[in-house]
């Protein structure tokens, strides 16, 4: 579930007095300097071989990338996310980077941190995908998360979060896809670290299994606000009202609209769209197969990660 992670320790590797040495090492890595656009050396970097990027700044010491894909290559396999990655998982690679370098958990402090399950679905991924429409009604922090002009998903952008969900197996992301068809992920992003803080300040809060088990509720009621469209009998419809629901589809129609006309207009335009989208509602079940299906398989896999941590209240 864990995915990428932005972890760093307070600690002052070298004394940051000119001259700098044109590398160093550390935790059996080489680091060598980044310089800014004035040729000064602001911090060091290195890679291992679990593709995590190593930092070394004035006062910081910081490791950042995906832990899911660090224990795929940790284990011998491809470093992708499409594999189950659960609590035993999470605790196996960083057991791993404790005993490698040395880290104190509970003094190595997370500032970044992304959540995410797999699941496979019986149709399209993008039939499920395309039917996303808000969080919590916001329209207006939907947007699509695409590639060469065609998109492979949605995204939802919020002060504190940002919510994908995406296919997976689509040939449109810009790195592996998976090998298997219709594959979809739901990812959750902190975006604050005071959010953070409350679940996961530090990799010893975050193997605690009472966090993790947090954490993994927030998910599920994060993804149980967002908001699906119904797929909507339009045959009933007059040409007059079929134009007025295609166009209320959009939020950039009401802007407009709104500025084109008095508020007196607006209101009734308003209200004869929302009196069409109420009898549509009523004339179609609140949710089809398809994104009952997605909730159900979004809710077992979360489920299972729950089990995973094996924690007794």
């Amino acid at each position: 579930m864990v995915d990428y992670t932005y972890l760093y320790k307070v600690i002052r590797l070298i004394d940051w007095l000119k001259p700098l040495p044109s590398h160093y090492i550390f935790n059996e890595l080489t680091f060598y300097p980044h310089r800014n656009n004035k040729g000064v050396i602001n911090y060091y970097f290195a890679e291992d071989d679990l593709k995590l990027m190593h930092f070394i700044y004035p006062n910081e010491y910081r490791i950042k990338n995906s832990l899911h894909k660090a224990y795929e290559l940790l284990i011998g396999k491809s470093d992708n996310n499409h594999s189950y990655f659960g609590y035993a998982e999470l605790l196996t690679i960083v057991g791993y980077l404790e005993k490698k370098y040395k880290l104190n958990l509970s003094k190595t402090y997370i500032r970044k941190i992304e959540l995410g399950v797999n699941i496979k679905v019986l149709n399209d991924a993008m039939i499920y995908i395309d039917r996303l429409k808000s969080y919590q009604h916001r329209k207006e922090a939907t947007k699509m998360m695409s590639r060469t002009s065609k998109h492979y998903g949605k995204q939802v952008d919020l002060s504190q979060q940002r919510f994908k969900l995406y296919h997976k197996s689509s040939p449109l992301l810009p790195y592996k896809l998976a090998t298997e068809d219709n594959l979809i992920r739901f990812e959750m992003v902190f975006k604050k670290i005071v959010t953070i803080n409350k679940y996961a300040s530090t990799l010893e809060r975050l193997i605690n299994p009472k966090n993790f088990n947090d954490l993994v509720t927030l998910l599920q009621k994060k993804f149980d606000a967002l908001q699906f469209e119904n797929t909507h009998n339009l045959s009933n419809l007059t040409s007059a009202e079929l134009t007025l629901y295609h166009a209320g589809n959009s939020t950039r129609y009401w802007q407009q609209y709104y500025k084109s006309k008095n508020k007196h207009t607006y209101a009734t335009k308003k209200q004869r769209y929302n009196k069409i989208i109420k009898q549509l509602e009523l004339e179609t079940s609140n949710q089809d197969e398809l994104i009952i299906e997605l909730k159900s398989k979004i809710k077992q896999a979360l489920e299972k990660q729950k089990a995973s941590a094996c924690y007794i209240p």
